[in-house]
This record gives structure tokens, sequence and C-alpha cells, in this order.
């Protein structure tokens, strides 16, 4: 049991230890007591300064009714908890706090007083309001997203989700929340976010993953952005994942990517020897034919700007250099003819032509530069003209003989590549009219008219008496043979040339697959991968045009076509029946 002089005690332990204001008041609310703490919190030098003030004294005004009440309702219905109200110190100044109040009795039972307890709540008050306002910052924040939000566990259950258009939803949100992502996301897509959300979770965070869905206006793409919640790598976490629609963005990198591809087949797939020099002189841009004119790469053009006039033959450098000047400060076409040296150390005619290149609003863009091998043509066209005005003689008579047969192989080569490059445009064409072709006749018609090749390389030609038929261009079905067959029977190396065209039949689609295979020595491992590629020709190639319009040919009609080696090399392709 504990006496007089122990509650004494504790009672004054208590009121030391109070980190609160305590005060005694008699039944009027005047001051009786108060503990160090409130003469400190009420900015009061000495206790005995608040002893004998009205308790209300200490509410502003506008509180000091409310208290009233509350004050006597303390007597009717004892201890009713912590009230706010606004406080008044010594100063004038003022503060938020919280009063709770509780009535003691005298001996005989009747209530003698009361004890208020005030809590100062600024710091609380600043940070309910901080957390308020970080709440409301939040809120608008992510109200401002275009982004759909979910929280996720690294199982994949969805427990949250916040979405600004519900259109974005790839369901309604009651067929997802609380449900696995693979319940209810494609598997791929699902897998995407699956390995971004592991990974979230094992390191805090995951973004730049990609993958689309097919929603009711289209496919459409989304970028994620994976943040743990928690500490990363603790079990049962849960991230929070960001979501965006980037669809438009992949359609303007589509169609980019798209416009770059023409572009680059243009230039890159140009004959001639194509230069685009900036407004300062630099190289740009330089077409791949560079090195097959010149025999130096276009890394070499790019990384020396003078390089062209260093392989300039040295007595037609002076005009080049003329030329170049003149061009920079021209507004117009201009073109020179000039002599190069190849790396190999042969002499090559070149026609130069450049023009001014500008933007769409007309800004300067610098300038391109066409270089054409003018060939033998040219050259020999120039010897003749010199030895016709000389007196004729014996040996003259037979250097012209020789020029002349020169230039007229020269000029059956040129012939033969416009014929190609005219083939392979036709090849690109699609069918004005389609047909069931009958592909036995159109590879015997190839095989009499190629007779003479066929005898020349003393050839055994061995062809399946049934090859089928197809719905394709007639003219498409015999460019496509012809440049196989020619292609056999130029390049197989074996003293007895067996060449097969070999039917393969139709597989579970419909497809008509085809063979066109030689017994020599193959293709060779460094040409493999670029035989297909317009303008790439062996060391006994002609234009580089013939599978190339293989190539195109087989795209069009839907097919594939593979370059391999067995016991030869062999051309493997498959068409289908042409749907206009």
């Amino acid at each position: 049991m504990i006496g007089l002089g122990d509650s004494q005690d504790l009672y004054r332990g208590v009121v030391e230890l109070c980190t609160d204001a305590l005060m005694v008041a008699d039944v009027e609310a005047n001051i009786l007591s108060v503990s160090p703490r409130t003469v400190e919190i009420f900015g009061y030098d000495r206790s005995d300064e608040m002893v004998g003030l009205s308790g209300f004294e200490f509410f502003i005004p506008e509180d000091r009714q409310r208290a009233g009440a509350n004050f006597q309702r303390r007597f009717l219905s004892g201890k009713l908890g912590y009230v706010d109200y606004t406080f008044v110190k010594k100063d004038g100044s003022q503060f938020p706090g919280e009063m709770n109040v509780s009535p003691f009795n005298d001996p005989d039972g009747n209530i003698k007083g009361v004890v208020a307890v005030v809590r100062d709540v600024t710091e609380l008050k600043a940070t309910y309001s901080e957390l308020h306002d970080t709440s409301e910052r939040l809120e608008a924040t992510l109200s401002a997203l275009p982004d759909l939000m979910f929280e996720v566990d690294v199982e994949g259950w969805i427990f949250d989700y916040r979405a600004p258009r519900d259109e974005l939803l790839y369901v309604p949100p009651e067929k997802f929340t609380r449900r696995l992502l693979t319940e209810v996301i494609p598997p791929d897509a699902a897998g995407i976010i699956m390995e971004a959300v592991t990974e979230a979770a094992q390191t805090g965070k995951s973004s730049g993953a990609t993958y689309s869905l097919e929603m009711p206006d289209g496919i459409q793409w989304f970028e994620l952005s994976v943040a743990s919640k928690g500490e990363p790598g603790q079990p049962g976490g849960h991230v929070v994942a960001l979501v965006r629609d980037i669809t438009e963005r992949k359609q303007v990198e589509k169609a980019l990517q798209e416009s770059e591809e023409r572009f680059r087949t243009v230039a890159d797939f140009t004959y001639d020897f194509e230069i685009w020099k900036t407004p300062d002189g630099r190289i740009a841009y330089v077409s791949p034919s560079c090195q097959r004119i010149t025999g130096y790469s276009r890394a070499e053009f790019t990384e020396d700007p003078g390089l062209l006039l260093k392989i300039t033959h040295p007595d037609d450098r002076e005009a080049l250099e003329t030329h170049v000047d003149r061009a920079q400060s021209s507004q117009h076409v201009m073109q020179i003819d000039f002599r190069i040296i190849d790396r190999e150390g042969s002499e090559h005619w070149i026609s130069h032509v450049c023009q001014p290149v500008y933007r769409k609003d007309g800004t300067p863009y610098g300038r391109r530069d066409s270089n054409r091998p003018l060939a033998s043509i040219a050259m020999s066209i120039e010897l003749l003209e010199g030895l016709v005005a000389e007196p004729s003689s014996k040996a003259t008579r037979s250097d012209m003989s020789e020029i002349i047969g020169t230039t007229r192989k020269s000029l059956s080569r040129a012939l033969a590549l416009i014929d190609d490059l005219l083939s392979n445009a036709e090849a690109g064409e699609k069918p004005a009219l389609t047909t069931s072709v009958d592909v036995a006749g159109v590879v015997q018609t190839l095989l009499e008219e190629q007779a003479p090749l066929i005898e020349s390389c003393q050839a055994r030609m061995l062809v399946d008496p049934d090859m089928g038929g197809i719905v394709a261009d007639p003219v498409h079905i015999y460019q496509l043979f012809s440049n196989l067959i020619t292609n056999a029977l130029r390049y197989c190396d074996s003293t007895h040339p067996d060449i097969e065209i070999r039917f393969l039949g139709d597989d579970d689609t419909g497809a008509h697959r085809y063979l066109v295979r030689d017994n020599g020595a193959g293709i060779p491992a460094d040409a493999m991968g670029r035989i297909f590629e317009p303008f790439f020709k062996g060391p006994d190639g002609e234009s580089g045009i013939g599978l190339a319009i293989v190539d195109k040919i087989v795209r069009m009609y839907d097919g594939d076509i593979k370059a391999y080696n067995d016991g030869g090399a062999c051309f493997e392709f498959l068409l289908r029946d042409y749907q206009s």
C-alpha cells in the first residue's frame, strides 16, 4: 500500500518528468500550481507568475467560450479526452495544442478542482501539414501522368492500379485485380513484364523493356519502368510499374526506319560512285561503289576528303582542282572528265558531275558528286580520233582494228549491263497480268536458247520432266530460271558439269519448291553471305545483277531462297501463287 509520503513523491516525480504542460486549477479555473514544463511551454520565467491567473487567460479569445463549456462538462461526465485549442504565451504569441482536463475530489467526495494537461502540437501539426501537402502533390502528379501504374508482387499478383484512361487497360479492372499477370496478359508480354519485375525486386529498378498488345484499335506498344517499393532483395517484396503507351513513337520510328531503308537502297546500290559533301567540306556520305571503281573503301574516302584528288592522274589533277574551287561557290550543275589511278595502279576515265544540294527550306546543304567510270569506250574513241588524224599505215590500221575490237567488247558489256539493270527493274515490278505458267515449258525454252553455252561447257542438263505449275507473270519465271541456269553454267568448274533442275513438290501451304544445283567446287565461303546483293560478283562475274534479280522475284512471290554447298553450289527456293 502506498503511503501519503510515497504518493507525494510519486506526484512530484510525474510532474517533474512530464514533457507536456501540467496545471492544477480550482473549480473556478484559477491556477493553483504548474509544472516546470508548463512555465517553459507558455514562456514564463517562474511558476509563481502563473499561479493565481485564470486558466481561461491562456486561450485565444475565440476559444475561451468553448473551453469554458468543456470545463463544465468535465465536472458532469469526468475525463473526456484531448480537445484542440489555440493557446497564448506570455509574449502574446500563439501555438496549437491539445488539452485534457480531469477533475479530482476532496476527502468527502466533492470536486475540489481539475488537473489539466496541455500538449504543444506545433511540430505535429507541421508534420501533418507537410504530409498532407506531399500527399496532395503526389496525387496531382499521379493524376497528371499519362502512364498506367500497377503495384505487383514478385510472383506477379496485381494488388492495385491507376489508369488515366480506361481504354489503355488490356482488360477491365475486375478481371485483373488480385489476379496473376500471367492469367490476364498474353504469355509473351507477361514474360517481358515479369523479367522487369524480377530485376527491380533484386536491384531496385528496371527500365526500358517494351512489349506489345493486341488492343481493340490494333497493336499498341508499351514501355516499362519498374521500381521496388521496399529494400531490394527482400522476400515478398512489391514493385510499382509505370507503363507508358509508346505506340505513336513506335510508328514514327518505323516510318523513319522505312525512310532510311529507302534512302539506303537508292544510295547504296547506285552503280555510280556518289559523294555528298556538307557546306564545310566534310564528306557526309560515300556510296559503296567507290571500292569497285577505285579500290579504296568508303571509310578511306570519309576520313580523307582529299583522297579523290590524290588518286587523280597527275596530268588531270590541276584541272580537277580548278573544277573543285569553282564548284564550291557555284549554284549550278558542273561536269568534268578526268583520269584516276586505282589502288592496283590501273588507269580509268571518270565522268564527274556535281550539283548543289538544298534542304526543304532552301538552306544550302552541300554538294553531291556523281562519278561514273567511262571505261574503255571513251579512251578508245580518244585514241581513234588521234589515229585518224595521222597518216594511215599498216601498223596504224592494225592498231585501229585492235581498238575497234576493244570498243565493241566494251560496248557489248555496257549493253549487257543495261539489259541486266532493266531486267532488275522489271523483276521489281508487280505482275501486270498473271496466268498459270508451265514451269517445265519455260525451262525447255531456256535450254533451247542457251544451247550454245551448254555445248561450249559440255554440260549435262538433268531436268525433271514434270516441274509443276504456278500462277505468275511468265516473264518473272523466265527471268528467275534463266539467271539460275546461266549462273550454274558459267561458274561450275567441274570437268564434266552436271546441272540439275529439280521440282521438289508442293509443301503443306501449297508453296512450290525447286532446286538448281551443279557439281562444281561450290560457292566460296567469303561470298556465301553476299551473293544475292545487287552488283556483288565473284572474280569471273559480270554485272552482279543476276542473283539479285532471282532474290527479288522469289520475294515478290512470297517465297524464300537459300544457297548452300552440297556436292556443288545449290540454290533451293519456294514460290507461291501470286495473290493480287
